[in-house]
This record gives structure tokens, C-alpha cells and sequence, in this order.
């Protein structure tokens, strides 16, 4: 069960996402918070489906019970290197190339792992394909204010 005491942090499964290529990671870049353009559409494409991934990534109600805001659980349907409530979040622990990737944090515990996987990389690569940029859709929330969320 993801969250089964009242004002506690709930359980999650982080799923940290790159995409390497001839042994290079195709995440690393110049853009915000040092990731590639494609990072950036893979992000888009999480973000855009997110309400269809949600059904296979979180698929019981229970899987919603540990949405609460200021447990650090993914409430806002945003990307960021600093929010914790962000749903993609971006570790900054390294400016190593190789360390450049996504963090989705908004699997459950209780999906199916294999198909939260293939769905997940699906949904983004098909977007990335198409070029669904976050930053034209979605709110980076590191660069707005608390008041206006």
C-alpha cells in the first residue's frame, strides 16, 4: 500500500530514464538543466500522456492515496530540477553526461513493472519522434513562484 499512515511520506517508485546510443548518452546537452533536446521532448511526451500512463503506471485507487502535497509526491503535472513535486524530475547530483536522465516519479509500487516500462518509453519516444517540447506546454516549476501554482 503506497501511503498507510496519514501525514507520512508514501511509498514510490522512481524510474530514472536515458537513452544511450553507440555508448553515448543522448540526454546530455546545453539546454535546461543541462539536458539534451531530445531529453526535453522525452519529457514532453511523459507529460503529454500522462493521463494514459496513468492507468498502467498507477493502476489502483490506492495509487493515488499518497498524492498529497507537501509529502513530496508528484502533484503538479510539471517538470523541474528543484520542485519535488514535480512529476518529472530532473537530478542535477552530477554534470557528468552520463549521469543526465529523467526521473518519473509517479509509478506505483503495484504496477506491473514490464508494462509501466514498455508504456513509459513508448509514450516518450513517440513524442520525441513528433517533438512535443515541454517548455511550450508545461510549466518548469523552478522558474514560478509558489503563489502562482
Amino acid at each position: 500500500m503506497p501511503k498507510p499512515l496519514f501525514q507520512t511520506t508514501a511509498a514510490a517508485c522512481h524510474t530514472h530514464q536515458s537513452i544511450w546510443k553507440g555508448g553515448k548518452p543522448l540526454f546530455a546537452g546545453d539546454s535546461y538543466a543541462g539536458l539534451s533536446q531530445m531529453a526535453l521532448w522525452y519529457i514532453g511526451g511523459l507529460l503529454k500522456h500522462a493521463r494514459a500512463l496513468s492507468a498502467i503506471i498507477a493502476p489502483t485507487t490506492n495509487s493515488y492515496k499518497r498524492l498529497v502535497p507537501g509529502y513530496e509526491a508528484p502533484v503538479n503535472l510539471a517538470y523541474s530540477r528543484r520542485n519535488r513535486s514535480a512529476a518529472c524530475r530532473i537530478p542535477m547530483y552530477s554534470a557528468s553526461p552520463k549521469a543526465k536522465r529523467v526521473n518519473s516519479v509517479r509509478r506505483n509500487p503495484s504496477a506491473n513493472p514490464y508494462m509501466a516500462f514498455a508504456a513509459m518509453l513508448m509514450r516518450a519516444l513517440m513524442e520525441s519522434q513528433g517533438r512535443s517540447n515541454p517548455a511550450s506546454r508545461w510549466i518548469r516549476t523552478s522558474t514560478i513562484s509558489h503563489r502562482k501554482r
